[in-house]
């Protein structure tokens, strides 16, 4: 369950990335759009929160961030 919310926000962040924004564009690189994913696969929410955090590659309203924080 948790891998196929994690498969579907990367899918949803990355078409958002492609969609016209209306206020700002977002871009999102591969690498970007894995931030704490390995320690959300591990179970590991701390640390995942604190990776996702720490990440300052990522606006703080960037979907990648939020969603991943929200499964967190």
């Amino acid at each position: 369950m948790l891998a196929a919310s994690l498969v579907t926000a990367m899918i949803w962040a990355q078409a958002v990335a492609i969609a016209p924004a209306e206020s700002a564009e977002i871009e999102v690189t591969a690498t970007e759009s894995r931030v704490g994913y390995e320690a959300l696969m591990a179970g590991d929410n701390l640390r995942a929160i604190a990776e996702i955090e720490a990440n300052r590659s990522l606006a703080a309203n960037d979907p990648v961030r939020l969603i991943n924080l929200g499964i967190a």
